[in-house]
């Protein structure tokens, strides 16, 4: 069986010629140019949904830090990211442009033009809101380079020196030992004035 010799025409498309009754191999040059209007609103769609998160993130948080790291390296920006997510905290960067959009739609004056400039991070407290700020005042202890700024704890904004008296507050599993550990002295007071009294009247019975 003789074969038939099967004869393709590749034609190269160029520009805005795309079509064609041939067959075509298809060129990145004759895709369809994405209007302009496209183009200027998808990054409008991602900030957007970066604002809402952060939103989101602002209503949630018992308390909302924020600290500049400019000079940390990366090996000790990962250090903190730990001692974070060790404490329940979370630790993010965003643009400030977007911080101060998300903050504007839930009432946060302070976190302007002004006072949110620079290298930024936000830690967000959930559960204990005096975590962040305890583990980003031990962290600037060993690491001096990062300088906190503000936050926000419990609905109220707070300078940097209010945020470092926050952080001397002790830990709720501190606070709930020297608690009980102040119940258990009267406790053993009182059991050592009944052993006491016990001895001393069989002694008089004696």
């Amino acid at each position: 069986m003789a074969l038939i010799p099967l004869q393709i025409n590749i034609i190269w498309l160029h520009d805005n010629s795309c079509k064609s009754d041939e067959i075509s191999i298809w060129s990145p040059r004759c895709t369809p140019p994405i209007p302009p209007e496209t183009k200027n609103s998808i990054p409008a769609i991602f900030d957007m949904k970066v604002v809402a998160e952060i939103v989101e993130k602002l209503q949630k948080s018992s308390s909302t830090i924020v600290v500049d790291y400019k000079g940390l390296t990366v090996e000790e920006v990962t250090e903190l990211r730990k001692k974070m997510r060790e404490a329940g905290v979370e630790y993010k960067v965003y643009k400030n442009t977007l911080v101060r959009r998300a903050a504007k739609e839930v009432g946060i004056a302070e976190f302007n033009d002004e006072l949110l400039v620079g290298t930024n991070a936000i830690a967000f407290g959930y559960d204990d809101p005096i975590a962040p700020a305890r583990v980003i005042k031990e962290f600037m202890d060993a690491h001096p380079k990062m300088q906190l700024k503000m936050g926000v704890v419990e609905g109220e904004f707070y300078n940097e020196s209010q945020i470092v008296e926050f952080a001397n507050i002790p830990s709720r599993e501190v606070l709930l030992a020297k608690l009980l550990g102040s119940l258990k002295a009267p406790m053993s007071n009182f059991a050592y004035l009944i052993d006491a009294l016990i001895k001393k009247q069989e002694g008089q019975e004696a």
